[in-house]
């Protein structure tokens, strides 16, 4: 029983000794502590974590699970109508998944997967944010902070995690690598902006969008994901200005309609069951001006399904197929003015003076190069 006892005044002594830390030291920072909420950690011992109302500067709670510091947080912002809660830098370690209400912006420090800024582990099999309500959920945004996880140690979990019914949410420069199942899971719902977002070797698919209207991917980097980097079972979904590279089927599958993919580069995803850079299966949808190098991992460039309607697949890039460029088993496809080469054999020019030039290709340029006497000779750029 002594034993006990002095163990409790330790603990004790801690938490108050952590209290006076906050007073001298964490209450004022910048200026992102006008938000409703401040999380953020003991200074001295990293494992304690407390909440802020940013109103009044009073701590309401302190705990030793993150989890539990933000989902009160999140409750009371949720309380109040809404408003920003703001995570501090440090490192948070999730036992627990964090459930975002309605009208409420959640915003870290900055992000850096080796180091710095705001960076929530994954410590268990669950998501880290999932955004659920028995009503819709609606205005929803994630900002500035880092995700991370082992995907080898624990079987499920997410990083983001949208349920159906969910409209108007952003996701930006946020990154999250090695997720169990998905970086971020869209269920039905509309409007989602996901952009300038770094989705690494999750354990299924980079980005999966199902049955939701209305959106955008831009600006993101989608990298050696286990799945697709991109599952679109969606409309009116804009992929725009993304790499999409090193994912273990193909870079983006296009299902349902009237998508738009434009101004991508594609480089060395395997394939999956259309053994291509991009499956085309629903009505609709357009691969417009994309640069797409197999590097050799797939037979296609782009396949478009014989159950897809009206796709327009036009100006692209494709480089290093094994087979063809594009499969067209749609019906009513436009195919038009799609350049590039295959990966077995080498591209040979005639030049002015008889001889066979080698046309090689310039990443840097998007061009076909030929080097001659001298000089260059640009073709095919895009």
């Amino acid at each position: 029983m002594k034993r006990k006892s002095i163990t409790k005044l330790f603990l004790a002594f801690i938490l108050l000794t952590s209290v006076v830390v906050v007073c001298a030291d964490d209450i004022v920072v910048d200026h992102t502590e006008t938000a409703q909420y401040v999380v953020f950690k003991d200074s001295w011992n990293g494992n304690i974590y407390f909440a802020k109302n940013g109103a009044t500067g009073e701590v309401e709670l302190i705990d030793n699970d993150a989890s539990t510091v933000i989902q009160y947080a999140v409750d009371m912002i949720d309380a109040n109508n809404g408003g920003i809660l703001y995570l501090r830098s440090g490192e948070y370690k999730i036992y627990s998944t964090i459930y975002l209400c309605k009208e409420i912006a959640v915003r870290g420090s900055g992000w850096n997967f080796g180091g710095g800024g705001t960076k929530l582990k994954l410590k268990a099999n669950c998501d880290v944010f999932y955004l659920d309500h028995p009503k819709t959920v609606s205005s929803v945004g994630i900002y500035d902070l880092s995700i991370v996880a082992q995907k080898n140690t624990y079987t499920t979990g997410s990083g983001i995690y949208f349920s159906d019914n969910t409209m108007d949410c952003r996701i930006k420069d946020v990154g999250m690598n090695y997720m169990p199942e998905y970086g971020i899971y869209a269920g039905s719902g509309w409007g989602l902006v996901i952009d300038d977002v770094v989705v690494e070797h999750s354990g299924l698919d980079g980005i999966h969008i199902g049955g939701r209207t209305d959106g955008k991917i831009v600006n993101s980097k989608i990298l050696g994901n286990d799945g697709y980097g991109i599952y679109a079972s969606s409309t009116q979904m804009k992929i725009i200005g993304n790499e999409i590279r090193g994912n273990h089927k193909e870079g983006l599958y296009m299902r349902m309609g009237k998508q738009t993919c434009m101004g991508n580069t594609f480089h060395k995803n395997y394939g999956g069951d259309s053994d291509s850079q991009i499956h085309i299966v629903g009505n609709g949808n357009s691969v417009v001006g994309n640069s797409i190098d197999c590097k050799g991992t797939s037979s296609y460039g782009i396949v478009v399904s014989s159950s897809a309607e009206d796709a327009v697949v036009t100006n692209n890039f494709i480089t290093r197929f094994n087979d063809v460029a594009v499969v067209d088993e749609g019906d009513n496809s436009l195919i038009d003015n799609n350049q590039g080469y295959p990966y077995s054999s080498k591209t040979y020019i005639p030049s002015s003076d008889g001889e066979s030039v080698e046309l090689t290709f310039d990443a840097t340029s998007n061009c076909l190069v030929a080097h001659h006497n001298g000089n260059e000779y640009y073709y095919n750029c895009i």
